[in-house]
């Protein structure tokens, strides 16, 4: 059964993910580290919403907080105050994020292939961290695996 048939819907988080996943595919680096650098953001953003320990009480006040953050640096840097994630440094977020992203979105310039992979990748860690998939749209694990090129039949076993 998919995910869609159980009425569970992704994340916008992993909704940007899955764009930059297909626009890197597509070879369009710019359209991949933009919406890799967006997933994070709106991951951050909606996790410190959750979290920080004023959001019952002052709802408009952490609203404020994550939007005048000024950034995906920013907003890492307050997540880490309030709720640490592992293996993630603010450098990483800097120079795998914010810079190419920033290079493409202001100067206008490209990055490269491995860049955008990289900035896809290091996105893809901090939402899956801060920003689980529901347990009925997680990635099944493919256990087998066939292909015949010329009849055109492809075949995969997954495990739920």
């Amino acid at each position: 059964m998919c995910a869609v048939d159980d009425g569970e819907r992704p994340g916008e988080p992993h909704l940007f993910l899955r764009d930059a996943r297909a626009a890197l595919h597509r070879g369009s680096e710019r359209r991949a580290v933009v919406d890799a650098c967006t997933a994070v953001e709106v991951a951050l953003g909606g996790s410190i919403s959750r979290t920080y320990p004023q959001a019952a009480s002052h709802p408009a006040e952490v609203a404020r907080a994550v939007d005048t953050a000024g950034g995906v640096v920013r907003l890492f840097e307050l997540h880490q105050a309030i709720a640490p994630i592992g293996n993630v440094s603010r450098s990483q977020v800097m120079d795998r994020l914010a810079g190419p992203r920033n290079q493409t979105a202001h100067a206008g310039t490209g990055v490269t292939r491995d860049r955008a992979r990289q900035a896809l990748e290091l996105a893809t860690t901090i939402v899956h961290s801060v920003s689980p998939l529901p347990q009925a749209v997680q990635p099944r694990r493919v256990i087998g695996y066939s292909e015949a090129r010329g009849g055109i039949q492809i075949s995969a076993v997954v495990d739920r």
